[in-house]
């Protein structure tokens, strides 16, 4: 037995059809009795095809819908075989001109009703198959088209009715109609006001992140030969770079944070925290023993929160020491690899196959230190996947490393603004209005100009 529950599913039309329904039925058994008055007792297969019609039929048919799936497409089927019904009742009717018209108008009111002129269509069609069933069913069929003063008063006073009765039901569908509308629109509203309210706090999260990262005047200051780009994927983003100026030299360090967007910025704050404490505060400055500290940091902030393979968060990093004292750049890399261009020549050294701050991070883990002697007019550079990575161009696929390494030589000779201006072209023409898939983040520095030089 259907539950309850289906009768919230039901569509909108079977609601308003089923009462209506039953009142078209007693409507047309007024007009089926006053026939039968006129032209006398039919055979007993026509009365027991009335009951039926009359008196089970709109039952039927809403329990049709009641336990179908698509409750719509049922309660246009169930008007169609109103449709065929009232073709036999042309025929029951002996062609009587005004009975047959209020039947056929009964049925073809409600159909434009429930579909318009395409199902009022469908319905003539159905009419016509019943007057077809009609005549081969009725032995005792005869063709009287005229109608006495009484049948005709009954059958129109049952059109007049029936048509009152769809003018109610159009009515009371279009203040439901409005209704509806006025919720959706309340809804819509406060959707609105909600998006604007995270949009807005999205907004100043992304400006405390960005807040955070290092002024660029300062850094040139320092660093005159420098560029940084950093474009997050959404509003806030899990890319972040670090740069702190010491008396030996400087360091720049940059993380690419599990995610992007909110979870991902959070997870940037969990990490420049530490970066910043164990630099700082803490005054560690080789780049391996930085990834370790962090890695050790971020493991315990994490672990009490890590109870499922979901909740298993980290970074990927690089960090460099630049000792202009010493002249040489020492690098550890959790994964992110540096480029280092000499003139024409470019060479990749890749971070450790290790990231930073998950399950399977192990904090004894050691990564290697490179040192690289800084040649006058050498140039380096960081960057995240998210350049690399992102799809365009005309066969849609991933910029990608040797494409990357060869705009680097190509760059040698620019201005390192130049650099910034020319990476960024490049990589909008490649992504060419395409969704962006990651966080971008390249950075690039000389820390010892040639005389040349910018």
């Amino acid at each position: 037995m259907p539950s309850l529950k289906n009768d919230q599913k039901l569509h909108i039309l079977v609601k308003i059809n089923y009462p209506g329904r039953i009142i078209g039925c007693i409507l047309l058994s007024s007009i089926i009795l006053s026939v039968f008055y006129e032209e006398g007792s039919p055979s007993c297969y026509i009365w027991s095809f009335m009951a039926f019609h009359v008196i089970v039929w709109p039952h039927v048919a809403y329990w049709r819908c009641r336990v179908s799936k698509n409750s719509r497409h049922t309660e246009y089927g169930n008007l169609l075989i109103d449709s065929f019904f009232y073709g036999l009742w042309v025929c029951f009717f002996s062609f009587r001109l005004i009975p047959s018209s209020a039947g056929f108008f009964a049925g073809s009111l409600g159909n434009i009703f429930s579909g318009g002129i395409p199902f009022f269509l469908q319905g003539l069609v159905f009419n016509a198959l019943g007057m077809a069933a009609g005549l081969i069913i009725g032995r005792d069929v005869k063709f009287l088209p005229e109608s006495s003063l009484f049948t005709s008063t009954v059958a129109i006073s049952g059109m007049l009715l029936y048509g009152l009765l769809i003018g109610l039901q159009a009515f009371s569908q279009a203040k439901l109609l409005r209704k509806t509308r006025k919720k959706l629109d309340i809804a819509l509203r406060q959707e609105e006001e909600a998006n604007q309210k995270m949009t807005d706090s999205l907004n100043y999260a992304g400006f405390i992140q960005r807040s955070i990262l290092p002024g660029i005047d300062r850094v040139k200051k320092y660093v005159p030969n420098s560029f940084f780009i950093w474009i997050p994927k959404d509003i806030v983003g899990g890319d972040i770079y670090f740069v702190s100026f010491h008396e030996e030299g400087y360091i720049i360090s940059l993380m690419d944070c599990t995610g992007h967007g909110v979870a991902g910025a959070f997870m940037t704050m969990i990490a420049y925290s530490s970066m910043r404490r164990i630099i700082l505060d803490e005054a560690i400055y080789r780049p391996d023993d930085i990834l370790q500290q962090v890695n050790i940091s971020i493991k315990a902030l994490l672990e009490k929160e890590r109870n499922d393979e979901a909740s298993d968060y980290g970074l990927d990093a690089a960090v460099c020491f630049v000792n202009t004292q010493k002249g040489i750049l020492s690098y550890s890399g959790a994964r992110l690899p540096i480029y280092h261009r000499t003139g024409n020549a470019l060479h990749m050294i890749k971070g450790d196959k290790m990231s930073i701050g998950f399950k399977d991070s192990p904090t004894e883990f050691r990564f290697t230190k490179h040192d690289i002697p800084i040649e006058t007019g050498a140039s380096f550079y960081l960057a995240t996947d998210g350049y690399i990575d992102q799809l365009g161009g005309k066969k849609y696929r991933r910029f990608g490393t040797k494409r990357f390494k060869e705009l680097l030589v190509a760059l040698h000779q620019t201005t390192f603004e130049d650099q910034r201006k020319r990476l960024l072209d490049i990589f909008r023409d490649h992504k060419n209005g395409n969704e962006q898939q990651d966080d971008v983040t390249v950075i690039g520095f000389q820390p010892f100009p040639a005389d040349d030089a910018e």
